[in-house]
């Protein structure tokens, strides 16, 4: 949700467009309006400070044109109240090395067998069990990973794919 801190770094508007080599809104804006979308320097201003919440439209396009896929993830995650409880998202997403990403899945694809095994040890009676819950905390852990790795490599593709694949 919105922060109430107009210069606060941490906003994802900015943090996208800055990832994309835009220095300014002003620039920003005028490539917003080159692809056919105008958009007013002063609304970018307002949305990097937290005073307005752009519309799911010009999220799309300002990670089309910033060329930025995990702004449509961090926007859900920070502006929606129902994506902030079932997705939250760090800011960092999709800026760090698809092959931290990799070894991150890899590892948690090593646990799999095991929350299984747990997850059916545990489902088996159909009645969750206090002293399950340690079982349940691994198990949701594990699946944890398993999401953000997945929304990691589906910004990589989403990205490659916007740059053309050779």
């Amino acid at each position: 949700m919105a922060r109430n801190n107009p210069s606060c770094p941490e906003n994802i508007y900015r943090t996208c467009r800055l990832r994309a080599g835009f220095t300014s809104q002003q620039k920003a804006a005028e490539a917003l309006s080159a692809e056919g979308f105008p958009i007013s320097e002063g609304s970018l201003k307002d949305y990097e400070r937290d005073r307005r919440v752009p519309t799911p439209d010009t999220v799309m396009k300002m990670a089309e044109v910033y060329g930025t896929p995990e702004l449509k993830y961090l926007h859900c995650s920070e502006s929606c109240p129902l994506g902030h409880e079932i997705a939250p998202t760090d800011t960092s997403l999709g800026a760090d090395d698809i092959y931290r990403t990799y070894f991150e899945l890899v590892g948690a694809f090593d646990r799999v067998k095991l929350v299984q095994k747990k997850l059916h040890d545990v489902i088996a009676d159909n009645d969750l069990q206090g002293d399950e819950m340690p079982a349940i905390e691994d198990i949701l852990r594990v699946l944890d990973q398993i999401a953000e790795s997945s929304k990691e490599i589906r910004i990589w593709v989403e990205r490659e794919t916007a740059n053309g694949i050779d």
